[in-house]
């Protein structure tokens, strides 16, 4: 994380190993939202 000055890093509250978690499911949509705004500038 503070390797690269951009990175974010987010605690995920109740999740697991699985990308299918609610959690972890709405913040690999948010991180990819993000990640697609920046590619774009």
């Amino acid at each position: 994380h503070h390797a690269w000055p951009v990175s974010e890093l987010h605690i995920i509250r109740d999740a697991g190993h699985s990308g299918g978690e609610a959690g972890n499911i709405d913040a690999l949509v948010r991180a990819t939202r993000t990640m697609a705004i920046r590619l774009e500038e």
